[in-house]
């Protein structure tokens, strides 16, 4: 009979090498990412069926028969609701502008359109067809001689008087005018009114925890180059890899990441055939690659900018999720139109990619983007050049680009810097404005608190 003896245990050290393992560190604290509701993509400017055979006046007729009413209530209440007599003639109502008597006190609602020396026209872009050279691009169309009218489904009139100088105005917007017709059928302006914010729904009870989202625009990835440092460094931040316990607790709160427009730089645009000429896919890679990274960690949702491939008339629809073949793989990945709505825990978020407002403000060259987002909203409308020198969807039965309620947070992608303002109506609305900066020449990033609508510009800047 074989016996087998026992041998003692191997020591190094004189510590056994067949003896239980020790105890493991204590592990490094983790903070788990706030959790959120994800309702389905909002489909308010999204065009199931396409046609062309529909005119263009359909959109303004529909626009001025939506903001009339609301317009002529604020009017009404403004100046006609306990409000001395300024004159000794009694200021009366003209349901259109036909019904306009000279030399009476009248308050008429209508349509502005601008005649302005320098603002795109057909012609322009027949001369491009033509192989022959259009004028350059400006950045305003306003001139000296530049002339406001107003204008509904009756008759226009000129509007003149020096509060115009002082008033921006878009051709587009329904505002309600007070003054006197002159002899020469002028309409003398002395006030303006716009129709106010629209309502609002409340703010979600304060007691919620603080969560952020996070608005980058303008990325500027591009095949001549990889994807810049100051991206990877707020990929980095979002999913925890950056910074100390206090940064990485704030990564930790932040629910969503909207990209407004503009993944892949200018230079992939050949101005020529003004669309985009993609000789190959290298920025669409590098910018999916990124987004899965993002998306592997946090809710993602993107819009196109003006860049993107994406139709160029307003509204922009989603870009093709074959453009991201991983990143759409992902749950949390949603591709939105451009203008989109936002719901987040009953937050209602409105952005842009930026078009309407740059196109804006070219007909007020004094008025600067944030101050712009501020009239749209007054406005009840974040499109109000459409389709005239904004191109857009020759809609029929509806006008999209109506704010029919005030979202808590209004953004503005691609801007050329940072600019934020809270906004309060006199029902005690309340909108925090976002101007977003281009990422690629600020390399800024806004979060945003839903709980408490405060700003915090994050900057990821490194130079090497």
């Amino acid at each position: 009979m074989n016996h087998v003896s026992e041998r003692a245990p191997l020591k190094v050290a004189g510590q056994s090498l067949l003896c239980g393992p020790r105890a493991l560190p204590t592990p490094l604290p983790t903070n788990d990412r706030v959790a959120i509701a994800s309702p389905a993509a909002d489909k308010h400017f999204s065009i199931s069926q396409r046609t062309y055979t529909q005119q263009y006046a359909n959109v303004y007729f529909v626009r001025l028969q939506e903001l009339k009413p609301v317009a002529t209530r604020t009017a009404h209440h403004t100046w006609l609701s306990d409000s001395p007599a300024l004159s000794t003639k009694p200021l009366r109502y003209a349901p259109k502008v036909m019904n306009i008597v000279a030399g009476e006190p009248y308050f008429v609602v209508g349509t502005v359109y601008c005649e302005q020396k320098f603002r795109p026209n057909v012609l322009d872009d027949l001369s491009k067809e033509l192989w022959v050279a259009a004028p350059p691009p400006r950045t305003t169309y306003a001139s000296d001689h530049d002339a406001v009218y107003l204008e509904d489904e009756s008759s226009r009139v000129s509007l003149v008087g020096e509060i115009l100088r002082q008033t921006p105005l878009v051709t587009g917007i329904v505002i309600g005018v007070r003054g006197v017709e002159n002899l020469n059928g002028e309409f003398e302006v002395s006030e303006v009114c716009f129709p106010g914010l629209a309502p609002q729904p409340p703010l979600p009870e304060c007691d919620r925890e603080d969560k952020y989202v996070a608005l980058i625009s303008g990325l500027g990835v591009s095949t001549q180059h990889s994807v810049p440092l100051g991206l990877e460094l707020f990929k980095e931040f979002v999913v925890g890899q950056l910074g100390g316990d206090g940064d990485q607790t704030l990564a930790a709160r932040v629910v969503k990441v909207i990209v407004a427009g503009d993944l892949i730089g200018s230079e992939e645009i050949n101005e020529q055939l003004d669309k985009v000429a993609l000789t190959d896919t290298g920025a669409l890679q590098q910018v999916d690659t990124f987004l899965e990274d993002l998306a592997s960690s946090v809710t993602v949702d993107v819009m196109p900018g003006p860049n993107d491939p994406a139709n160029h008339a307003m509204p922009q629809q989603p870009l093709h999720t074959s453009l991201f073949p991983q990143t759409a793989q992902l749950s949390t990945f949603t591709s939105h139109t451009n203008p989109a709505w936002f719901d987040i825990d009953g937050v209602r978020l409105l952005g842009t990619g930026g078009q309407a407002v740059d196109d804006a403000c070219k007909y007020t060259p004094n008025t600067d983007p944030l101050t712009m987002a501020e009239l749209m909203l007054r406005w009840q409308h974040i499109a109000p050049s459409a389709p005239d020198t904004l191109w857009c969807y020759p809609f029929a039965q509806r006008d999209p680009f109506i704010i029919r309620q005030t979202p808590h947070l209004f953004f503005i992608g691609n801007q050329a810097q940072y600019a934020s303002k809270l906004v309060k109506g006199a029902e005690g609305q309340v909108c925090r404005i976002v101007c977003v900066p281009r990422f690629d020449t600020s390399q800024t990033v806004v979060l945003v608190n839903l709980r408490t609508l405060a700003v915090h510009p994050v900057g990821f800047r490194c130079t090497l």
